[in-house]
């Protein structure tokens, strides 16, 4: 049994740049760089339902429903 809304979601995102840099000098030395850069988005919607229902009465459950949204 599933009990998430059909309004229920978590939608992530990810992008993700780099590069590498090398150089090698003439007296043996070599140079190396590295460089990443990360975003990251996420945006959900979602209920939660807990505890152990009464099988007579169906009742001792509980719920409560959250938001997330960000950008990092």
């Amino acid at each position: 049994m599933n009990s998430a809304v059909n309004w229920t979601a978590f939608d992530t995102g990810s992008r993700k740049v780099f590069a590498n840099l090398k150089h090698d000098f003439a007296n043996g030395w070599t140079l190396r760089v590295n460089g990443t850069h990360t975003e990251s988005t996420m945006n959900g919607k979602l209920p939660y339902v807990y505890g152990f229902p009464d099988q007579t009465t169906g009742g001792d459950l509980s719920s409560y429903g959250s938001y997330y949204t960000g950008h990092r």
